[in-house]
């Protein structure tokens, strides 16, 4: 089996890289081929370790606080799906992974892009003159910060306009997208927006600590609730407090917010 010494080898050699894109490939690459007995089980630990955890680049005081609760005896499984280990059957996939994805995934939270809406140019003071113009700004700030391999959660109300027009834009923004279905996404229904082409759909998803919602919600203690909804107005007094973080356009500049940023303001602010 792999002994202490041969992981400590190895993670010192990463650690000392200096091309890490290249370098990682061989070197994982050599100590699943030259350790001897060395099992699958345990490659994926140590692609995990280097991958350093499900959620892309969340630093280790940010990770540990979302896994604290609600996983339990589960929380190996839930952390080796999301970073695609799970259903790794073979070496070869393995390595083909860990080379490919290089710990480079990130993770962003935006809501109520209403991309097609005229009207809420108006209802919500947005700086734009026609929803041309908005729809166009709104992926080009998408673009810039998220990209292809990272994963975006949309809480909610994503756009209006036929199934055309709205996978016309959804395949001009970047990476792998989760949809909360909000108010207005609630009327086309949940398959209406898979076969746009969104990875998963949900009516909320708990992540760790993280409730995500489209709506404000109340939350228990040790919680925080991300969501959407109101716009540019003001939180209620329920909900005006530290642990509840909205992230409509209006609220984040119309740029997706990284999930890392958002929990460090909440946590360390």
């Amino acid at each position: 089996m792999l002994d202490k010494k041969s992981y400590v080898d190895f993670i010192k050699r990463i650690q000392g890289l200096e091309d890490v894109e290249t370098g990682l490939e061989k070197e994982f690459g050599k100590l699943m081929f030259d350790v001897p007995n060395i099992c699958l089980d345990e490659c994926k630990q140590l692609a995990f370790d280097i991958l350093e955890s499900a959620m892309g680049d969340l630093d280790r005081d940010t990770t540990e606080f979302i896994y604290e609760t609600n996983y339990g005896k589960n929380i190996e499984e839930w952390r080796l799906r999301e970073c695609g280990l799970y259903d790794i059957k073979s070496f070869e996939e393995l390595y083909d992974l860990i080379t490919f994805k290089r710990n480079s995934r990130k993770i962003f939270v935006i809501a109520d892009t209403h991309f097609n809406h005229k009207n809420i140019i108006k209802y919500c003071n947005r700086p734009y003159n026609s929803v041309e113009e908005m729809n166009k700004d709104i992926i080009r700030k998408w673009n810039s910060v998220v990209r292809p391999n990272d994963i975006v959660f949309h809480l909610g109300d994503f756009g209006f306009g036929t199934q055309m027009e709205l996978g016309s834009i959804f395949k001009q923004l970047n990476g792998r997208k989760y949809l909360i279905m909000g108010n207005h996404d609630y009327k086309a229904g949940k398959k209406y927006y898979e076969e746009i082409g969104f990875d998963r759909v949900y009516k909320e998803y708990t992540l760790g600590n993280m409730v995500l919602s489209h709506y404000p919600k109340e939350i228990t203690e040790g919680q925080i609730n991300i969501y959407g909804h109101i716009h540019d107005a003001e939180p209620k007094d329920w909900y005006d407090d530290d642990f509840h973080v909205c992230v409509s356009v209006e609220k984040i500049n119309y740029i997706p917010k990284k999930l890392n940023d958002l929990l460090k303001e909440v946590i360390y602010e």
